[in-house]
């Protein structure tokens, strides 16, 4: 899995965003999940543009045509958890596209999406989350602030640039 935690590294503003390119390159995503994926481009502003309106469904494949400079991260369409991309064997939170070559026959390199390692604090919030009616009943709970946040702010979550 990645040499990363979940919880550890969104906890800054994020600069996520796409670089002007005119670099092509060609990926195609495969949910190799058991859940409904969310496959989002980081637009040029640092917005989330989904590519997948209904979610890409276990064992499907997204083939995009993207450039050199832009950024993807895939969520769990229900949960929003965030789920990592497998790029030449490693996990990462944030694809980024190689460039073409410009052969004829390429065949763009099929990225797997999969469930990361969760930290136990990050695997906590799911769980509490499941347990929870309705969001405000976070309001609720007597626990710190913080974890409060970290509940309710699920879909506000964007991992850094690699």
């Amino acid at each position: 899995m990645g040499d990363h935690n979940i919880d550890d590294r969104n906890r800054i503003p994020n600069p996520l965003k796409s670089g002007a390119s005119n670099i092509k390159a060609f990926v195609s995503f495969k949910n190799s999940t058991d859940r409904v994926v969310d496959v989002v481009w980081m637009n040029f502003n640092g917005q989330r543009q989904s590519f997948t309106e209904n979610g890409l469904a276990q064992g499907q494949q997204l083939n995009m045509h993207t450039y050199e400079g832009h950024p993807w991260i895939a969520r769990d369409k229900l949960t929003a958890d965030m789920l990592e991309f497998v790029d030449h064997g490693v996990g990462k939170l944030v694809y980024m596209p190689e460039p073409w070559d410009g052969r004829r026959g390429y065949r763009a390199p099929i990225v797997k999406i999969r469930v990361p390692m969760f930290s136990l604090y990050e695997r906590s919030l799911q769980v509490v989350r499941q347990l929870l009616q309705n969001k405000d009943d976070v309001d609720e709970l007597e626990i710190p602030k913080q974890v409060k946040y970290d509940l309710s702010h699920v879909r506000d979550i964007i991992p850094h640039a690699p």
